[in-house]
């Protein structure tokens, strides 16, 4: 069975098992390691901390080994980390029309590095306003899950772990920095919703920028008032 300590802040328990049980897992609060609970939010980012939980096995050894716990405890750490499609599969079953972003190791070495990773962010912004209306859901039957090369953030050397750190965008969004989660979301909410736009093929700059000035903000959803007219 599995208890979840965690629910009233505890970070690590051994459960005991009841009457008749095999084994019972313990789930410990999610939080940033006690160390970096100080941290500021930018240095966070800044270190690729993330938040981690503990989980516990108490198990009866006359119907379960050692090492049969400690399999199971080693598969779902893989999971966590996307194994066996793991994100892929609760993606599809809520009907998220992305892929997930794959957990995959920080690629941040020195500051060099960030000014190359500011022109990366750069390129992916270009190739969402020319290939964007690619992943758009212009399929009202059918839900699929989709993707394309250009648009996958790998293809441009980033990394979940740069998702919650500031980059200057050039005014992208209307805002000098932002945070590289919330440049992804102004991107799939101008060009990967219900309608497919293409307009970079017009030869006048400045017609371009007028579409990229309506599309290009953050998504809110309308008033009650305005969903009723």
């Amino acid at each position: 069975s599995l208890t979840n300590p965690g629910g009233i802040g505890t970070v690590h328990s051994v459960p005991r098992l009841s009457k008749g049980q095999a084994a019972i897992i313990g789930v410990g609060a999610l939080d940033y390691p006690a160390e970096f609970q100080g941290a500021s939010e930018k240095i966070i980012a800044q270190n690729a901390i993330s938040k981690v939980l503990t989980l516990t096995s108490t198990y009866d050894h006359r119907v379960i080994q050692g090492a049969g716990s400690g399999e199971f405890l080693k598969l779902v750490h893989q999971l966590l980390l996307g194994a066996q499609n793991f994100y892929d599969e609760i993606f599809e079953s809520l009907r998220i029309p992305y892929e997930p972003v794959r957990w995959s190791p920080d690629l941040q070495v020195d500051p060099a590095d960030e000014i190359n990773k500011v022109a990366r962010i750069q390129q992916l912004i270009h190739s969402y306003r020319v290939r964007g209306h690619l992943m758009a859901d212009t399929d009202p039957l059918e839900y699929v899950q989709r993707k394309h090369p250009d648009l996958d953030v790998l293809t441009y050397g980033l990394t979940l772990w740069d998702l919650d750190r500031q980059w200057p965008t050039g005014g992208f969004g209307g805002k000098p920095m932002l945070k590289f989660r919330d440049i992804l979301g102004v991107l799939r909410d101008a060009y990967c919703r219900t309608t497919g736009i293409e307009y970079m093929h017009i030869q006048e700059p400045e017609e371009r920028r007028w579409f990229q000035d309506q599309l290009e903000h953050a998504y809110s959803k309308p008033s009650r008032e305005e969903q009723l007219r």
